[in-house]
């Protein structure tokens, strides 16, 4: 507790890294703290596609281009990306493909299909870093999903490591409408404020700030910890 005049500052040293005091202020790291610090962190949620898995619809394109000979129709491209039907779970992932691939044979489409479900692999070293947060905070996710990808995470029994995560097919929401952010909220029954979110698509990580999650736009592992280390996250 200092004393400034007739104003009280209250700090709390919750953080590893703290910086000197300036102005009454304290710099903890990137994040400036006034009159009160960061509160405590208690859950930490991820993305899936691009952080837990790798991969990216422009590769699955790609894919499909080199072994089926394939282009998608128009513009296409961009529902593999994000179909927002698919994803909101209004239609299956083979209708999303008829979408994108409005030419493609039967044979092609059962091809397409087994693509699709190899594509975004689990990165095990995310996993790995799953494992050791749980020791210490709630981990969940928020991801813009797909029953065939929700089947493959449950057979590699990726799924059970995250703490009632929320996928958008199931939920009939998607990512960055703030809605999904709450109902993962009510659902762990933290508040924003105590919550990291991580995610590697900017609109995802703008919407989850302007609901006052501490969140990180995913670039990597490496990048990933060192933000999380500078937060005081225990890893």
């Amino acid at each position: 507790r200092l004393r400034r005049g007739s104003k009280q500052l209250n700090f709390e040293f919750c953080f590893r890294h703290s910086q000197p005091i300036r102005g009454g202020r304290i710099l903890l790291n990137n994040f400036l703290c006034s009159d009160s610090c960061m509160g405590v962190i208690k859950a930490i949620i991820f993305d899936a596609g691009g952080v837990i898995q790798r991969g990216s619809g422009l590769h699955f394109v790609s894919s499909v281009r080199d072994k089926l000979g394939l282009e998608p129709a128009g513009n296409a491209v961009s529902l593999v990306v994000f179909d927002r039907d698919m994803n909101l779970g209004r239609i299956s992932v083979r209708d999303a493909l008829a979408k994108m691939y409005p030419n493609a044979s039967e044979r092609q489409m059962r091809e397409m299909l087994l693509l699709w479900r190899k594509e975004w692999p689990t990165d095990w070293e995310m996993i790995e870093l799953v494992k050791k947060l749980k020791e210490h905070y709630v981990v969940s996710m928020i991801s813009n999903s797909d029953p065939v990808h929700e089947e493959r995470f449950r057979e590699e029994h990726v799924l059970e490591l995250f703490d009632k995560p929320v996928l958008s097919h199931k939920a009939g929401l998607v990512k960055p409408d703030e809605r999904i952010f709450k109902l993962a909220l009510h659902s762990l029954g933290v508040k924003a404020g105590e919550c990291v979110f991580i995610d590697d698509a900017i609109e995802n990580v703008e919407a989850a700030k302007r609901l006052g999650f501490k969140a990180v736009r995913f670039s990597g592992i490496k990048q990933l910890l060192q933000e999380l280390r500078g937060m005081g996250i225990a890893i």
